[in-house]
């Protein structure tokens, strides 16, 4: 009967560390869901102001500003300013 006991306890102890490793992976788990959720947030936002940079970047407007300031460059003659020789 003592034997029986032991055996009983042991099976009980085994079931009982197997639930609380369960418990723990699962717990594990769940938390690094949440973390990729909020790193996909993170990056939804860094996507949306990159986009709304680029938008702004490349409206007509500010190309040209940036080529007359910083390239010097000049809107060409049309060719009816153009005299011909």
């Amino acid at each position: 009967m003592l034997r029986l006991n032991l055996v009983l306890l042991l099976l009980v102890m085994v079931s009982a560390l197997g639930a609380v490793a369960a418990q723990h992976r699962s717990t594990r788990l769940y938390q690094g869901i949440q973390n990729e959720i909020d790193r996909a947030k993170r990056l939804e936002n860094d996507y949306t102001e990159l986009n709304a940079d680029f938008q702004r970047l490349a409206a007509h407007a500010n190309v040209a500003r940036i080529a007359r300031e910083r390239l010097r460059m000049q809107a060409a003659a049309s060719a009816a300013d153009r005299s011909l020789p």
